[in-house]
Formats: C-alpha cells, sequence, structure tokens
C-alpha cells in the first residue's frame, strides 16, 4: 500500500473508504505500529495499525505515481455505498 491508494475494510466495505495519506517509516515497525495516516469519509485524521491496513484491508483505487491527486466528489461518493 502507498500514499494516495484508496482503500476499504474487506469484510466491512459499508464502513466506506479511506484515502492514504502518510506512512510512517516501517524502520522497526512492528505489526501493531500505527504508521498509516487515513482520512476517511468525514475528513477526519486518524492513524491506523499496519497490520490492520496490510492484513484486513483492500485497495480499490491504487494511486497513479503522481505526487498529488485529485479525489473528486464522485470517487468519495461511490466509496460511500
Amino acid at each position: 500500500m502507498k500514499i494516495g491508494d484508496l482503500i476499504r475494510d474487506r469484510d466491512f466495505p459499508e464502513y466506506g473508504c479511506a484515502l492514504i495519506v502518510q506512512i510512517r517509516s516501517p524502520f522497526n515497525a512492528g505489526r501493531y505500529c500505527e504508521i498509516y495516516l487515513m482520512v476517511g469519509p468525514t475528513g477526519k485524521l486518524n492513524w491506523y495499525q499496519k497490520a490492520y491496513i496490510e492484513e484486513e484491508c483492500e485497495v480499490i483505487s491504487a494511486a497513479d505515481g503522481n505526487k498529488h491527486r485529485e479525489v473528486t466528489y464522485e470517487s468519495r461518493r461511490s466509496c460511500q455505498s
């Protein structure tokens, strides 16, 4: 997973999507270190554990490698269904 990926929980897709906006250095990061900063459907920023993001979530829209990524209203709306 990388910055700009749009992800959601595999088991609970009704919770909506979140966008990865920052990843802390994984150097010596254990399974339960909170290294992923995400922005969710409410616009609130939260840190999430490496294990949760990498093992229980799926990428539904991968970042295309550009440094700046625009998330449109339509892409946010499709995550809430």
